[in-house]
């Protein structure tokens, strides 16, 4: 995701009294919070670009606080099958 795309919506329909926290992470590098920071830390959809889930998910447990909630969307190994088939079958023509 794009420093732009990520800004794009920044302070838009955020519910009164909640701190958010928009940050792009570069894979392979320490988050730069301290430990025990978060309730929740949320990730939709860009798990699948991620090199080294086992990382992510270890700094993802870092930097929540105990009891802390990951939230996390990403696409699975099954997903977009008949495009997948189409395509094959495209380049077999």
């Amino acid at each position: 995701m794009s420093e732009k795309l990520l800004r794009r919506d920044f302070g838009k329909n955020e519910p009164d009294g909640v701190d958010t926290s928009y940050q792009v992470w570069e894979e392979g590098t320490k988050l730069p919070f301290e430990d025990s920071t978060f309730d929740v830390v949320f990730s939709s959809m860009s798990l699948h670009w991620c090199n080294d889930l086992p990382a992510v998910f270890k700094e993802a447990n870092r930097v929540l606080k105990p009891d802390g909630v990951f939230l996390g969307a990403m696409l699975g190994g099954e997903t977009l099958q008949e495009l997948r088939s189409c395509l094959a079958l495209a380049e077999q023509e």
